[in-house]
């Protein structure tokens, strides 16, 4: 993918020219080696993480409904990576 994107630099197209992960920032500080290596595999089109923070109380959703104090580690490991946090909410939580 990243050779395509690079082919298409100079056209119109941009495929591929932003890359969202799947990064658990609840490991806190320990993340930063691997938004690292991301960023260099990635030829810095690596520019951010989404994680899924939803809750809600029926059984049938996948519901994370607290976080552990290492998410916000690792959401500021991202911040001084330049990186964007996705998150997923459900509009209980809004």
């Amino acid at each position: 993918m990243t050779e395509i994107s690079v082919a298409s630099a100079g056209g119109s197209t941009r495929a591929g020219a932003s890359i969202l992960a799947m990064v658990d920032p609840t490991q806190g500080d320990a993340v930063t080696p691997l938004l690292e290596e991301h960023l260099a595999l990635s030829g810095r089109r690596f520019k951010c993480v989404r994680n899924h923070t939803a809750w809600d109380a029926s059984p049938q959703l996948r519901s994370q409904p607290v976080l552990p104090p290492a998410f916000s580690e690792g959401a500021r490991c991202l911040e001084a990576l330049g990186l964007t946090l996705d998150v997923g909410a459900c509009h209980p939580q809004m």
